[in-house]
């Protein structure tokens, strides 16, 4: 569905149709913004076609495969067979139809939307399909991609957007990296019966978090029957009569049928024509921008994991929003990057928010933190609040509920009577909420 207007001047052309670049053209137009977007590929960019919509709905069978697990174990239940094939058609299926519903609201918000690649010189000189658009501003919203290792037979190994094209399930899997994607690729895969195992090269999970964090999530991920190697990189991949080999660095090999790399994403910055060698670019490789996102070029602003922010979705929408209001609307200011809540989702998942000691203990059990940490594995969970006097710093979360209930305490960091409202606040009897208020 495509907006058939033939202009070429705009008031603003979002250059990317992932999360960031929706809400930017969108927000525009309803502004009154004359709006293009230009998109190469699928609308929705990541999180609805190779992120977080089709991993999630691999994730919730992948739960429910472990949560049955945990009762077969128990007489209690039997243990559900998968027919991952139609689950393959259903997250097509889903993310298809996300799809259509965004490029309805483009056009309904009277966007045009221009199909095709990107060569960029300046705001003012954008050619696509041999045609030069010209934009009183620029907004880049490219997203990232998946990093690949700079080893011999990478090419070999599949990145995080290839496992969504698997038709089947491979017998045995190395996940290479001990990030977010990495430890849920390995919790959804082992609960789909695939035998995984994780190498990373640190000593711990999941480091953008506290430590406690990445070792509760290890001893899930243990007790479903993951493997893991720390402290190790790959040397090289290659083929053999078995599948890949992969060649670790303490000099041992391991064959399996796939091998994933879950080495981090790449800002897209490099693939946008001439425009690119003026650009700043931050330590974190993605584009350097003020707090009205503009970057280093007149005009030419950034949006979402093209920028320098947090590669998150919920961000990249916000700031879409935000520039728009900020550019065509009544203003507006960028969240609090330290107020933005982060998930993890393993079984049970993991969740945390603001600013926290890293020897932080979830397992504590002092009216700041508490938790069950059983050898045997069938309940573990645990969280920690972190104040300074009683304006709350930050909070750490494993359970169920992790991700949701994180957002609550979003809403209390930087608050200066946090802990005087969690007190004094009654919880539901039995959850585990109540082990967070009323203390």
């Amino acid at each position: 569905m495509e907006n058939s207007d033939t202009s070429t001047t705009f008031d603003l052309i979002v250059v990317g149709g992932g999360s960031g670049g929706l809400s930017t053209a969108i927000r525009a137009a309803e502004l009154g913004a004359r709006t293009a977007l230009v998109e190469r590929d699928k609308i929705g960019g990541t999180c609805i076609n190779r992120g977080c919509v089709p991993k999630k709905l691999m994730w919730m069978p992948a739960r429910q495969r472990v949560e049955h697990a945990n009762l077969y174990r128990m007489d209690i239940t039997n243990e559900p067979a998968l027919n991952y094939v139609q689950l393959h058609r259903r997250i097509k299926a889903e993310s298809a139809d996300l799809t259509e519903t965004y490029e309805k609201r483009l056009s309904d918000a009277g966007v045009s939307l221009i199909r095709g690649e990107a060569e960029i010189r300046s705001a003012d000189d954008i050619r696509v399909n041999g045609k030069t658009l010209q934009a009183g501003k620029l907004a880049l919203a490219t997203g990232a991609r998946p990093k690949r290792l700079d080893i011999e037979g990478a090419d070999l190994a599949d990145v995080s957007d290839d496992v969504f094209e698997w038709t089947r399930l491979p017998r045995n899997l190395l996940i290479v990296g001990g990030g977010y994607i990495g430890c849920e690729f390995a919790t959804i895969l082992n609960a789909f019966g695939v035998e995984v195992t994780l190498v990373n090269d640190q000593g711990q999970l999941i480091d953008q978090f506290i430590p406690d964090i990445g070792r509760m999530a290890q001893h899930h991920l243990e007790k479903q029957g993951v493997a893991f190697k720390f402290n190790i990189t790959p040397d090289r991949i290659r083929r053999s009569d078995e599948g890949l080999t992969t060649e670790l660095s303490d000099g041992t090999t391991l064959t399996t049928e796939r091998v994933l790399l879950s080495t981090g994403r790449q800002p897209n910055v490099d693939r946008l024509g001439p425009i690119c060698d003026r650009f700043d670019i931050a330590d974190s490789g993605a584009l350097a921008i003020d707090a009205r996102f503009a970057t280093s070029v007149e005009n030419v602003h950034a949006i979402g994991d093209c920028a320098d922010r947090l590669p998150l979705t919920p961000v990249a929408t916000r700031d879409g929003k935000t520039f728009a209001d900020q550019h065509f609307g009544s203003g507006a200011d960028q969240i609090d990057l330290n107020k933005v809540p982060s998930a993890v989702f393993v079984c049970p998942p993991v969740a945390q928010v603001g600013t926290l000691p890293d020897d932080l203990d979830l397992t504590r059990n002092d009216g700041l933190g508490s938790g069950v940490l059983k050898p045997e594995g069938e309940i573990c969970h645990g969280y920690a609040t972190h104040f300074d006097d009683d304006r709350l710093c930050g909070a750490a979360l494993v359970h169920d509920s992790a991700p949701d209930m994180i957002s609550l305490f979003a809403a209390l960091v930087g608050a200066p009577d946090a802990r005087r409202k969690l007190r004094a606040t009654p919880g539901i009897h039995p959850t585990f909420g109540e082990e967070l208020v009323g203390r």
